[in-house]
């Protein structure tokens, strides 16, 4: 095996150990990506609301989406936000605990690749 798919094969264990670390291991890869489109957005200082994710077929069905993103608000993982510019709207952001996991997941793969370097 390449010494560069070495690099990705332990780079995705140690995300996987990162996510497992945090309490993540209970999530599915759906609520995973959730999570990681709604910390791009925030990342990139863009508001992201509810109806951003339902209609995202990416994301499953409407009533998957809705699912998947009240049972991770309920669990901790998101937070919602009223939306000053139209209260109807809901403002997905990461709670600390998901904050938590990626810092975890960027500690381990800047470690990675310190050790890959080196």
């Amino acid at each position: 095996m390449s010494e560069l798919n070495d690099f990705v094969f332990r780079m995705k264990a140690n995300m996987r150990a990162a996510e497992s670390d945090a309490g993540a291991a209970v999530l599915d890869s759906l609520s995973l990506e959730i999570l990681s489109r709604v910390g791009d957005a925030q990342t990139s200082d863009e508001i992201l609301i509810v109806g951003d994710i339902i209609g995202n077929e990416a994301f499953g069905s409407p009533a998957t989406a809705h699912g998947r993103l009240k049972k991770l608000t309920k669990q901790g993982w998101l937070k919602l936000a009223d939306d000053p510019e139209d209260g109807r709207r809901k403002i997905l952001r990461l709670s600390d605990k998901s904050v938590r996991m990626f810092n975890k997941m960027s500690t381990s793969i800047l470690k990675l690749a310190q050790k890959h370097r080196g």
